[in-house]
């Protein structure tokens, strides 16, 4: 069981986007990783469900749970998704300020593949372009939660 890594972007206090990106695939075996993919908690879920725990107990914060078992990306108001998108967008992070976008203008990139970039409630600003597959750059995972075999 594999589930995709989750990139999570306050736009505001409440308002969010999180979205499912890969590379890196995290199993309930993977050890280390970077905490800005939360691949600690996403790897507890794996666990909880390869032990046959329902999803619904499997992960409690929705912010996380809705990409990495749905895939895709989400607009979180709180912990309620207000739109989900699917997308062969590519994105990256970059330290700095950037002007904010609107909600609205963000899913609509992710959807469309449209070139943008947004600041965020933090130091980080999310970029999205339309090209796959770029040096730094991660992609858009619209699976979520697979079942793959691996070998020990």
């Amino acid at each position: 069981m594999a589930l995709p890594s989750v990139l999570v972007l306050p736009l505001t206090q409440r308002l969010k986007v999180s979205m499912a990106v890969i590379p890196p695939l995290i199993t309930s075996s993977t050890l280390t990783g970077d905490p800005l993919f939360n691949w600690t908690q996403i790897a507890e879920v794996a666990r909880k469900l390869e032990r046959g725990i329902p999803q619904s107990e499997s992960c409690s914060d929705p912010v996380l749970c809705f990409p990495a078992l749905q895939g895709g990306a989400f607009l979180m108001l709180g912990n309620e998704p207000v739109a989900r998108v699917e997308s062969k967008s590519c994105v990256t992070l970059k330290e700095g300020e950037m002007g904010k976008r609107r909600s609205y203008e963000i899913m609509k990139a992710i959807k469309h593949g449209e070139k943008i970039c947004t600041g965020s409630a933090t130091s980080l600003s999310l970029c999205i372009s339309p090209v796959p597959r770029t040096p730094g750059c991660y992609n858009v995972d619209n699976v979520g939660l697979r079942y793959v075999e691996v070998e020990e």
